[in-house]
């Protein structure tokens, strides 16, 4: 068996994923069509992105690594190489529409322009409905020459069978906490107690961990919903219905601070019960201490799944949020 050299692609976490790859460069079987799937920011355009770099490296077959120097792989990194297609989703809706599909495939069936291989990449496949998939399936079927489609999924639920048939499956898995911790370290110079936190609180989605990193008011969005939380459990029916009208009236928003919430819920319980699992919001470990002196676990348990269930029906619904809301902040424990 050949050992290929250490990787240099900017994919962190996943080298049993890289490497699989670079080993189907060296021998020369790249698949036409590949599937990465993995929960959002987990590193799956990366992924893609540095793979179409690799494949367009010069000598890619020798070691699947890439040269950054190259015209090629400036022009990938920057989004502007003329045989990447990128789907386009609806502006409106979000959906991925049969007509940006066939966009792509039509594109896809031109002869490269300057690469070795044209490349399609889809990302958020799994918002192309039926009619929408139905359309790639004969380029699947009948691959065109010289051409690479990269479809990213958080689910693979929602893809027809007959395309994840014709696909190379790659399912990235969330980072441990202390590979997404070496990461931020060693390669975003970020500063172990921030490492520490970031690394809890991703829950191994890398991507989300960088991006707070960058973007201080993603941590300050997670400070407000915490703030929020433990504010509602020291208040009555009244306080607490007005603690979220302000949130309801976004849905997006809701739906990062119910995330918020059930990390803090999940701490609760870990706190109460002793067990012996790492916590994620470890800058409120004194307030989770405290608190679950007063908590018995039945009522944790109930704001679990509540929290979960009221999330869900937001997300796939059209419930009004408000008033899932107050009902919500009326099954959890008055503290």
């Amino acid at each position: 068996m050949i050992e290929l050299p250490p990787h240099n692609w900017l994919v962190y976490g996943h080298d049993w994923a890289v490497n699989q790859l670079r080993k189907s460069l060296h021998h020369n079987r790249l698949r036409h069509a590949y599937l990465i799937s993995g929960t959002d920011s987990i590193g799956k355009r990366t992924l893609a992105y540095s793979l179409a770099m690799a494949i367009n490296a010069p000598h890619a077959q020798q070691a699947g690594n890439i040269d950054f120097d190259k015209r090629a792989s400036k022009l990938i990194m920057s989004g502007n190489h003329p045989d990447i297609v990128v789907a386009e989703h609806d502006s409106k809706t979000d959906a991925l529409k049969i007509e940006a599909v066939r966009e792509v495939t039509n594109r896809l069936a031109l002869k490269p322009f300057e690469a070795t291989y044209r490349i399609a990449i889809m990302d958020d496949f799994e918002k192309a409905g039926h009619q929408a998939q139905d359309a790639l399936l004969k380029t699947l079927e009948e691959a065109p020459e010289r051409a690479i489609l990269i479809l990213l999924v958080n689910n693979s639920d929602k893809i027809l069978a007959t395309i994840i048939s014709r696909c190379q499956i790659i399912n990235l898995r969330p980072l441990s906490l202390e590979d997404s911790r070496h990461t931020l370290i060693h390669h975003y110079a970020v500063p172990p107690d921030e490492a520490d936190l970031l690394a809890r609180i991703c829950g191994g989605r890398i991507g989300w961990a960088i991006q707070a990193h960058r973007d201080p008011s993603i941590l300050e969005q997670r400070t407000d919903a915490l703030n929020l939380l433990e504010q509602i459990l020291r208040g009555k029916r009244a306080k607490r219905f007005a603690s979220v009208e302000e949130i309801s009236k976004d849905k997006l928003l809701t739906l990062v601070v119910l995330h918020f919430w059930m990390s803090y819920w999940r701490d609760l319980m870990i706190v109460t019960q002793r067990v012996p699992l790492p916590i994620t919001n470890i800058d409120r470990q004194d307030t989770l201490t405290a608190l679950a002196q007063n908590v018995v676990v039945e009522r944790l348990q109930a704001a679990i799944l509540a929290t979960r269930d009221t999330a869900q029906s937001i997300r796939d619904t059209n419930v009004n949020v408000r008033l899932a809301l107050e009902n919500l902040t009326l099954r959890y424990p008055y503290l």
